[in-house]
């Protein structure tokens, strides 16, 4: 990468980037069985791209695994917003209930 785009991405234009999920637009596998994820780009709140992260299978399977991991772990966000409906199994999958579950 050549010095001056390294210093343009350190510039503060780019510090309040965000890359988000797409939420009206589901993800899907491409003829090339490639999971796309389609994701928004933002820049101090303001929209500025719409683009897709294309991924092997087996990264997307990776990836799966690691949100898993993070999402069902006891103290977890999950976990921590739904205390009352969220429960981590011993599978490690975490079910979140419509009615509290019992302490």
């Amino acid at each position: 990468m050549p010095s001056e785009q390294r210093s343009r991405i350190r510039d503060s234009t780019y510090t309040d980037c965000r890359i988000q999920l797409i939420l009206g637009l589901r993800t899907y596998t491409d003829r090339d069985q490639s999971i796309r994820i389609p994701l928004w780009i933002s820049n101090s709140g303001r929209h500025v791209a719409d683009i897709e992260l294309t991924l092997p299978r087996w990264e997307a399977v990776l990836l799966r695994e690691q949100l898993a991991e993070v999402t069902s772990a006891p103290g977890s966000v999950v976990t921590e917003l739904l205390p009352d409906r969220a429960m981590v199994l011993e599978s490690g999958a975490t079910l979140v209930s419509k009615v509290p579950h019992p302490a």
